[in-house]
C-alpha cells in the first residue's frame, strides 16, 4: 500500500537535524521570545548598512586579501546536494554516510524562512540576530528563489531555484555571505574565490556559525 503524506495549511518542512540537533536547536529559542516581532523587526532592516558596518569590522584588523587568492579555482564546481543529510565523519576513502535518524518539523509557517523567526534563530558569537538572518533570507528569495530547508542546531541550508549564472555575480555574492557568515570561508573554502565557484550555477548553500 502507498503511503502518502498532506501537507497542512500554511505549515511547512524543516528539517532540525539528527535528534540531539533538534533538541538543542528548540532549547536555545529564547524565553519569551515573539516571532512575529522578529518577522516585523526584519522588515526594518537596512541591509546595506548592516553590510558597510559589518565590513568596517571585519577588515579592520584583516587585510581583504588575506581571503582573495585572485585566481579562479577552476577544480571546483557547483554545490547542488545539501549536507546536512549526510555524517561529517569518513573512514578512509568511502564516501559519507547519512545519519540514521533526522527530525522534520511541519512549523506553523506558510513561507519557510519563516522558520528562523520560529525557531529565534541566531543571536550567538558571530551569528547575526534572527531578524537579519531573516531580512537577508528575503532579500536573497528575491533575487535567486532561495527556499529554506535546514535550520539546525548552528546552521542553515537553502535550496535555490535560480542560481547566480556570472562569476562577477558570483564573486559579489560570495563577499556579501562572508560578511553574513565567515565561518563559511574562513573555517570552510579558505578564500571567497572557492566559495563563488560553489556559488556559480549551485542550488544548495551552507551556512553554519561556530
Amino acid at each position: 500500500m502507498a503511503l502518502t503524506s498532506k501537507r497542512l495549511p500554511n505549515t511547512s518542512p524543516v528539517i532540525l537535524g539528527e535528534p540531539e540537533t533538534a533538541a538543542e536547536r528548540l532549547r536555545q529559542v529564547r524565553p519569551r521570545h515573539d516571532a512575529s516581532a522578529i518577522l516585523r523587526e526584519a522588515t526594518q532592516v537596512d541591509l546595506e548598512q548592516w553590510k558597510r558596518t559589518r565590513r568596517v569590522d571585519f577588515w579592520e584588523n584583516k587585510p581583504p586579501d588575506t581571503l582573495l587568492s585572485g585566481d579562479w579555482p577552476e577544480h571546483l564546481g557547483p554545490r547542488h546536494d545539501l549536507l546536512s543529510p549526510w555524517r561529517r565523519e569518513r573512514r578512509g576513502d568511502n564516501p559519507p554516510l547519512p545519519h540514521r535518524r533526522v527530525i522534520i518539523a511541519m512549523l506553523p509557517v506558510a513561507d519557510p524562512v519563516e522558520a528562523i523567526a520560529a525557531l529565534d534563530f541566531g543571536a550567538w558569537n558571530n551569528c547575526p540576530e534572527p531578524a537579519i538572518h531573516l531580512a537577508f533570507a528575503r532579500m536573497w528569495q528575491r533575487q535567486y528563489g532561495l527556499r529554506l530547508v535546514v535550520c539546525a542546531g548552528d546552521f542553515l541550508e537553502f535550496r535555490v531555484a535560480r542560481p547566480v549564472g556570472n562569476r562577477d555575480d558570483a564573486l559579489r555574492l560570495a563577499e556579501e555571505q562572508y560578511y553574513y557568515c565567515p565561518d563559511i570561508v574562513e573555517q570552510g573554502t579558505g578564500t571567497i574565490e572557492a566559495l563563488a565557484a560553489r556559488l556559480l550555477g549551485g542550488t544548495c548553500w551552507f551556512f553554519w556559525w561556530d
